[in-house]
This record gives C-alpha cells, structure tokens and sequence, in this order.
C-alpha cells in the first residue's frame, strides 16, 4: 500500500494567503469544541515538515508489527496516537448529538402531521355536499322573506293561518333531513340526535296521514342513515380525546 494522501507544499508564496481563511476557521471550531490543548501538542508535529513517502510500505516482505513498533519508538508518535484518540472521542460525541438532533426534528415532524391530520377530520366532519348546502339556503332565504317581509303584522298573521296545522306539519318533516344535516355540520350532535327522535316520533304517530307511503319510508331511512353517522362522530371524538389524553404512570 502507499501514502496517496500527504500535505501540499505551496508553490508559491501566493499560495499561503489562500490558506489563512481554512486555517482560521480551523481555529475557530477548535475554540468552540475546546481543543486548545491538543493543538498545542500537535504544533510540534506541523513544525517537522511534510511526511514524504516511505518505499519501505511497498515492499512485498513488509512487516506490520516490526513497522508499528518502530513507529511507537519515534519521538512525537504517542502524542500523536493521543490527539487521534481525543478526535475519535469528539467525532463520537458529535455522531451523537447528531443522532439525537435528528430524532427530536423526527418527533416535530409527526407531531406536525398528527395536527394536519386531525385538522382534515374536523374540516371533514363540517364540509356539507353542495346539494344539502343548495337546500340549507333555499330554506334561509324562505325563512328571511317570512322574517324580513315589509308586510303589515296582520297579513303575515293571515298567512300563517291560512296554513292549516296539518301543513305545517307536513312541511316541517320534509325539511327534517335539511335541519338535521345542518346540525350535525355543525357538530350540534345532541340537538341534532333530538331532532331526529322528534321527526321519528311524530312520524310513528300520523306519518301515514301527512306523507305517502314512499316519502315516509325513504324518510325513515334517511333518519336511520343520520342517527348512524351522528353517533360514528360521537365514537370518534371519544378516541381522540382518550388518545390526546395524557397517560397516568403505574403507581408501584
């Protein structure tokens, strides 16, 4: 084997000022990892020179250990062997504050992601399909032309009454799905879970009288349908706070 890598001699005395900026940030990473004192031991080594190749590595009969012990006996080679024990030393501890600089930006990452992700949830659980939100607008602008008309209080009074109970009635149960939807969407669970045993309860009682056969049936279902997904928002509110919870050690 041989020596491929050995200090550079300057060519010129040019060369010596492009090497103040490398070995003044050298100085400066020594001062910030406090290696002061190995580079005063190693100055003595930098004084000798530059190491020149040795023919005797090449040899087909080379020695390793008569070579190591020879080298041991050289003035300046324990020295040697100890700031390289002192670099490995600090390369570790560097190895391990890297490690564990990555790992802590590892838990901000997931940390990060658990919050995007519960996030899209809750923007999941309030987003409306665009035709129950074409639904919830028909019914506010019928509620805002009944609020805000500029008619006398007896011509509304009139109007009201010329509806029978019976109308209202049946009025008030096929816009059941929109007032439920719109509560939920909101995340009103309980208002909206007792929306639904009102409807189903009225419809129990004369539900055959005020819808035909086919509109009670296919209401049924959508409250059926509502009352699932209502209580599937429940649960999973339930795991997510049991799982943000903050857990308890075992006490021994």
């Amino acid at each position: 084997m041989s020596l491929s890598s050995s200090p550079r001699i300057p060519n010129s005395v040019t060369d010596i000022p492009r090497r103040r900026p490398k070995e003044r940030k050298r100085q400066d990473l020594r001062s910030y990892y406090g290696i002061e004192s190995s580079v005063a031991g190693n100055s003595a080594l930098h004084n000798q020179g530059p190491v020149g190749h040795n023919p005797d590595l090449d040899r087909d009969d080379f020695q390793l250990d008569e070579y190591v012990a020879k080298v041991n006996q050289t003035p300046g080679a324990k020295e040697l062997l100890k700031i390289e024990n002192e670099l490995v030393k600090e390369i570790r501890v560097l190895n391990g504050e890297r490690k564990a600089l990555i790992y802590d930006n590892y838990g901000r990452i997931l940390t990060i992601s658990e919050t995007i992700k519960q996030l899209r949830l809750r923007l999941d659980a309030m987003s409306v399909s665009w035709g129950d939100f074409e639904s919830i607008l028909h019914s506010v602008r019928k509620l805002s032309t009944v609020s805000g008309a500029t008619e006398p209080a007896v011509e509304q009074d009139e109007l009201i009454t010329a509806q029978s109970a019976e109308d209202l009635t049946r009025q008030w149960l096929q816009e059941a799905t929109i007032r439920i939807s719109s509560l939920t969407a909101f995340e009103q669970y309980a208002a909206a879970l007792d929306e639904v045993a009102d409807v189903e309860a009225v419809l129990e009682q004369s539900g055959d009288a005020l819808l035909d056969p086919d509109t009670a049936q296919q209401l049924k279902h959508s409250l059926r349908s509502e009352r699932e997904q209502i209580q599937e928002r429940l649960e999973e509110g339930k795991q997510e706070k049991q799982e943000q919870a903050p857990s308890v050690p075992a006490k021994d």
